[in-house]
């Protein structure tokens, strides 16, 4: 596979994670209209968040959720029948352990989109650990900017 495919498979991804995310948040304001979504102090810096945020979790949270379960099925003779199942399965869990069940909508979707770029890209760690971070750079720079948080 070309860098270019990858790199294509990457934006693509992002995109539709983007949608689904802003989809998913309007459809949550809707429901829960009065929650208090949880936001930094002003006093953290943005090098302590690109860091602590935009690095060091994807890192760990992509080798946790995407490349040990997949490398460790891959193994498996039926691994070709079961990795999809093994993504969303993981995708739930990466959702469920970021908050509660109503995380597993946005997380768990973001994790999806890892797992899918992780797949398709030749089960690329790399991959999915750049989606990852350029997710989270996009949800604590870019949305705020947005939306003047």
């Amino acid at each position: 596979m070309k860098p270019i495919d990858k790199a294509q498979n990457i934006v693509m991804a992002l995109g539709i994670t983007m949608l689904i995310v802003v989809f998913n948040s309007i459809f949550f304001h809707l429901v829960f209209p009065n929650y208090n979504f949880p936001r930094f102090p002003k006093e953290i810096l943005k090098t302590e968040i690109l860091v602590f945020i935009c690095t060091i979790p994807p890192l760990i949270e992509e080798f946790v959720f995407r490349f040990l379960p997949l490398k460790l099925l891959s193994k498996v003779s039926i691994y070709e029948d079961i990795k999809w199942y093994a993504v969303l399965s993981s995708a739930c869990v990466f959702g469920w352990i970021h908050g509660s069940s109503v995380n597993i909508l946005v997380q768990g979707i973001v994790g999806f989109a890892c797992g899918y770029v992780y797949i398709k890209n030749n089960e690329s760690y790399w991959s999915a650990v750049i989606l990852h971070a350029l997710y989270n750079f996009t949800v604590m720079f870019i949305v705020p900017t947005l939306i003047n948080i």
